[in-house]
């Protein structure tokens, strides 16, 4: 999935198994997210702790 997401708030959603790797997320807001090892986040990004799902 392609995405534009920048300044996005995204706090508390699930992305588990969410395939992101195309996305644009810079500054986006990641606060107590969900994802699982299914999950592609975009090249370069770094993933924010995952909370227990």
């Amino acid at each position: 999935m392609k995405v534009t997401a920048e300044w996005a708030n995204f706090s508390g959603a699930d992305f588990s198994s969410a395939d992101l790797s195309g996305s644009s997320l810079e500054n986006s807001s990641f606060s107590g997210v969900c994802y699982n090892e299914d999950t592609r986040w975009p090249q370069g990004f770094t993933p924010p702790p995952s909370p227990s799902c």
